[in-house]
């Protein structure tokens, strides 16, 4: 799943085709629709991919935000995150 959400996020959700995604997940045409019924069902798997990846990432911090040292230390780690990327 993260090499296909990767292609997506550097070319566009509309711009990749299926057989780019594929390429890049080195999987076949049939793996891909054994899984996902159609193009739609990959894309909100990998907005789902996505959006807990993006979430793992923030949770250690959900616990320390009713504190402004905490509302600090989480725009650091996402500030920093962003630079990596």
């Amino acid at each position: 799943m993260a090499a296909a959400a990767q292609l997506m996020y550097e070319q566009g959700v509309t711009e990749a085709t299926l057989e780019e995604i594929r390429a890049a997940a080195a999987v076949s045409g049939s793996q891909i629709y054994h899984y996902f019924s159609d193009r739609q069902a990959l894309l909100l798997t990998v907005i789902e991919y996505q959006t807990e990846a993006v979430l793992d990432l923030q949770r250690p911090h959900f616990g320390h935000l009713d504190a402004i040292s905490g509302l600090r230390q989480w725009r650091d780690a996402l500030v920093e995150y962003q630079r990596r990327l």
